[in-house]
């Protein structure tokens, strides 16, 4: 920043100084091509003054360029990187005899600024003072003049404004990299020395609302000295916040050295964070404090208190200090959590009861560590630590143990809210465009795996299920060294054990995981969470082995069998069940849906999950079967969801079939229209000639009645043979021995 005004000051000299001596002699339209020339050279960049040119002369001059334009690297998708509707400079003569450039007055119009980063990490706003082909030209005399000219110190001292107008001007920022788009519309800015300080008002236009900024700076000309120190005040308002910075600043566009106090504060949290496309929970009443020190390479935080939420939902205290920022070192504080209303935190029908949460932070450029962890509530606690270091080998450990938990106390059913569309911001000020594959086809990193060294262990002496059930002592632990991955087998109460093992300490990596159950009761889990009542009977097997996550998904093998009897859906598991029911049924009133049983019976061969009935669920009053082929490798669906409803409404019969496709991401849920029409003119001619009870029976449930029993047996006859087949391998060729006579 520092060098882009140098240069422009430099341009506005040049411009003044050939003006002054030449304008009387020739016209002013003439000194067009010289201005851009002067560009060119300072900045290594294109300047095309596509509108009127005009110079009024003066002890302090004035120039006026119309419709004005600057070029965007060689390579860019868009040619120019800034063009103004008119820039207006009026500048003092005088002052550029002691090497100061003061400019009386600034005004910027309808001006639109496009930057961006390009895949490779670099910035179109990148200047150089000597182009890149004047430089191959002259064998790099450029280069030397421009050395020759700072020895003999005939740069700008000294850079001073004294007026600024800036009106209508956008800007935007895409990171080709990442993805992001920063977009920000400004309305206005002024600057102007009322003779004690300057005085900064702008107000800019954010998702359709405006954030003024007022600000009053001691000196804004000694911002480039080292030696003064600039007091400044600066307010922010704008979706209902208030963030306010005081303090003073030294050499404030080279190291910066500052000294500020900090205070924020904002009645919509959810707001801000929509800023920067960050989703947040419906928190509000945000208080920040700060004292701030330091220089910007080297930036402390003396003190720091944040406080989040209020005596109605969820109190978050977090104080300590900052030694130094960047890089951060020696971070310390207290951490302070007391949840008085969690329910505002549910998270799709579930929410946790009153509780409270302790721990001491600390943290620096290479580790992090939060000690003294106390987590207390609904006859519930948990006591440990967490510490990671990545100095030469990354070390994670994690130790926790309770006395107890209960599950069924500290989860608390929440009943699910539509959100009002009125209370949401439509537009983001940032926007990320969502991945294109969840499964990254990248290679893993085994060099980073191999160095990882992970303990966790979980411990809980008295383990209360979600419906009542004394279950004992739990013990869980996973370890991690050398890039191998092992957890341990873990007996849930004996009715459930998980095993899991990961190897990359060499390539390609290999990946086994089971889950076993013979009859775990889901109440005792998920009493809470949408599915009480009923058993399940679980068996999954999948193992893999490759280079990247891609191939361990393409080379995905194993079995999913899943069998629950009787279970009752409420909740949020109810307002998934609700999405794939026709659209004239009664289900929607209903708090609850009794079923008779779920199956999930499909193979998994190199990641392709297909279900020809072998999906299906049963009740009293309807069936659901979902066919179709899920293909993980490539991330697309391709399902047809049936539903077969055991009434005489005709339109719940003939809608039943809705249609899964698209992406992993972004699956789309559309009805089978085609189905539909075929099934109502097929209903219509059965009634017209052989009455209602033909009608009835063409309308009869498209799910076999015995649909689990069918998925239980592994689908259809034809599918388990076709699968037969695959797995069956190949006969081996009989090796024949000569015998020598």
């Amino acid at each position: 920043m520092k060098k882009f005004l140098y240069a422009l000051g430099a341009v506005v000299v040049l411009s003044v100084s050939v003006v002054a001596a030449f304008v009387v002699f020739l016209n002013t339209a003439n000194f067009k091509p010289y201005v851009e020339k002067a560009v060119k050279e300072k900045t290594g960049r294109t300047l095309l003054i596509n509108g009127d040119f005009d110079v009024q002369l003066a002890l302090s001059p004035k120039i006026v360029m119309k419709n004005v334009n600057i070029a965007n690297p060689e390579g860019a998708v868009d040619p120019y990187m800034a063009t103004a509707d008119s820039i207006e400079v009026t500048v003092s003569l005088l002052p550029l005899l002691k090497k100061e450039l003061v400019v009386k007055e600034f005004v910027l119009q309808g001006m639109s600024l496009n930057l961006y980063t390009d895949k490779d990490g670099k910035n179109n706003w990148g200047l150089s003072e000597t182009p890149l082909a004047d430089k191959e030209k002259d064998g790099g005399q450029n280069e030397k003049t421009v050395e020759t000219e700072k020895e003999k110190g005939s740069f700008l001292k000294e850079i001073i404004l004294e007026k600024v107008a800036v009106n209508d001007v956008g800007f935007s920022y895409i990171d080709e990299r990442t993805t992001e788009m920063y977009q920000l519309f400004l309305k206005s800015l002024s600057l102007q020395d009322n003779g004690e300080n300057m005085q900064l008002e702008a107000t800019a236009q954010i998702l359709s609302k405006d954030i003024t900024v007022t600000a009053d700076i001691d000196d804004i000309s000694k911002l480039l000295s080292s030696k003064e120190e600039v007091d400044f005040s600066v307010v922010v308002e704008g979706f209902d916040t208030l963030i306010e910075l005081k303090g003073n600043v030294r050499d404030a566009l080279n190291v910066g050295n500052v000294s500020a106090s900090l205070s924020a504060k904002t009645d919509k949290l959810q707001q801000v964070a929509s800023l920067f496309g960050v989703k947040m929970p419906a928190l509000n009443d945000l208080t920040v404090s700060a004292k701030i020190a330091g220089t910007f390479k080297a930036l402390s935080v003396p003190e720091f208190s944040v406080s989040l939420g209020n005596q109605q939902t969820v109190l978050f205290d977090l104080k300590g200090a900052v030694a130094n920022v960047f890089p951060l070192q020696n971070a310390t504080g207290s951490l302070s959590i007391e949840a008085i209303n969690p329910a505002i935190l549910s998270n799709r029908g579930v929410s946790l009861s009153p509780f409270a949460l302790k721990a001491d932070l600390s943290a620096s450029e290479d580790s992090f560590a939060a000690n003294n962890v106390v987590f207390s509530g609904a006859d519930s606690d948990l006591k440990g630590e967490v510490s990671v270091n990545v100095a030469e080998k990354v070390f994670v450990k994690a130790d926790f143990a309770s006395d107890k938990i209960t599950l069924g106390k500290l989860f608390l059913p929440v009943p699910i809210k539509e959100n009002n569309a009125g209370d949401q911001i439509q537009t983001a000020f940032v926007t990320k465009t969502s991945p294109k594959t969840i499964f990254s086809k990248e290679e893993l990193p085994f060099d980073l795996l191999n160095k990882i060294d992970a303990s966790v262990k979980v411990g809980v002496k008295q383990f209360i299920a979600a419906n009542g059930a004394d279950w004992g002592s739990i013990f869980f632990s996973a370890f991690m060294k050398d890039g191998i991955l092992q957890i341990p087998d873990f007996n849930l109460a004996n009715v459930l054990s998980l095993k899991g093992n990961l190897n990359a300490s060499k390539k390609p990596a290999t990946m086994n995981f089971s889950v076993l159950s013979e009859n775990l009761p889901l109440a005792a889990l998920f009493l809470q969470s949408g599915i009480t009542n009923g058993n399940a009977k679980i068996s999954v097997h999948l193992q893999s082995r490759g280079n990247s996550e891609h191939q361990m998904i393409q080379n995905l093998n194993g079995d999913v069998f899943v069998f629950i009897k009787n279970p009752v859906f409420k909740n949020s598991s109810l307002a998934g069940l609700k999405t794939i029911l026709p659209p004239s049924s009664s289900y929607g009133n209903r708090t609850e849906i009794k079923a008779e049983c779920v199956a999930v019976n499909v193979p998994v061969i190199n990641g392709m999950v297909v279900s020809d009935q072998q999906v299906a669920l049963q009740t009293s009053d309807f069936d659901v079967q979902i066919n179709g082929e899920i293909n993980l490798g490539q991330e697309k669906l391709g399902l047809n969801i049936v539903t077969g409803v055991t009434s005489e409404n005709v339109l719940n019969t003939i809608s039943g079939t809705l249609l899964v496709t698209g992406s992993l991401i972004s699956p789309q849920i559309g009805f089978d229209a085609e189905n539909v029409m075929n099934k109502a003119l097929s209903a219509g001619m059965a009634y017209l000639f052989s009455g209602k009870q033909a009608m009835k029976e063409y309308l009869s449930s498209p799910v076999p009645a015995n649909a689990c029993e069918i998925a239980v047996a592994g689908g259809t006859e034809a599918y388990r043979k076709d699968m037969a087949k695959k797995a069956k391998p190949a006969p081996k060729k009989r090796k024949t021995r000569r015998v020598k006579r």
